[in-house]
């Protein structure tokens, strides 16, 4: 009887360490499961990342490939335009430019349109009536200023080619203001030697047949606008 009872104590120990053995074989199980689980998501997460910057680089490189793509189309399309224009003018310059060097200088000077070339200088007669600084407005708008005959023989041609005369005057780039310091000044910004006295007020000169110093700005005359020609020979 002793016999058995021990054998049997021994095989419900034995029950026993089985059962806890099969116990910790699971929980370590579960433990392993939950930390592949974790480690899946984990590499599954970096693989999603991995794809996001995949998508991102492949996506700026398309950017770059179009924006290179379009910088060249530029160039070509400006590249073909300045041929175009390049090879009009000198389409031009051949069918005005004399032959010869000493005639080319002078045929090869090129006003606006609507502008009179007159010893190498442009100039241009506005019919409307306006004040000195609509005067120049205008002017400035074309890329000119007003006349500023600043010798005689260069009033005479004024005179001359505009019929300016007592009662057809015009408006020529000549002032005096107290921000000139009372100076007559051209619109060069150099200064009228020949007229000693000051003014107290804002004065703006005109051409008669002599200058006419004491003219309100304000008066509406008629204007003549000048410049430099384009001169076509410089163009290669």
């Amino acid at each position: 009887m002793a016999e058995e009872i021990t054998y049997a104590d021994l095989r419900f120990y034995d029950s026993s360490c089985v059962s806890i053995s099969r116990t910790l074989e699971k929980n370590t199980e579960g433990v392993s499961s939950e930390h592949n689980h974790n480690l899946c998501r984990s590499q599954k997460k970096t693989y999603i990342i991995i794809g996001i910057l995949i998508g991102i680089l492949l996506l700026a490189l398309l950017t770059m490939t179009i924006l290179l793509l379009q910088t060249s189309e530029r160039q070509k399309y400006y590249q073909n335009r300045i041929k175009s224009i390049s090879q009009t003018l000198a389409n031009v310059k051949n069918e005005l430019c004399m032959k010869n060097e000493d005639e080319q200088k002078d045929s090869c000077l090129l006003c606006p349109m609507n502008w009179v070339l007159i010893q190498k200088n442009c100039y241009y007669m506005l019919d409307k009536m306006l004040s000195w600084q609509e005067s120049q407005s205008f002017c400035e708008s074309q890329n000119s200023s007003l006349i500023m005959p600043k010798t005689p023989e260069e009033m005479k041609f004024i005179t001359c080619n505009f019929q300016v005369s007592y009662s057809n005057n015009a408006w020529i780039g000549l002032m005096c203001s107290l921000k000139s310091n009372e100076r007559w000044l051209w619109l060069d910004n150099t200064t009228y030697m020949t007229y000693p006295s000051q003014c107290r007020e804002i004065r703006c000169a005109s051409l008669e047949y002599t200058l006419r110093l004491t003219t309100p700005c304000s008066t509406r005359l008629r204007l003549i606008c000048q410049r430099l020609p384009v001169n076509l020979s410089s163009i290669n």
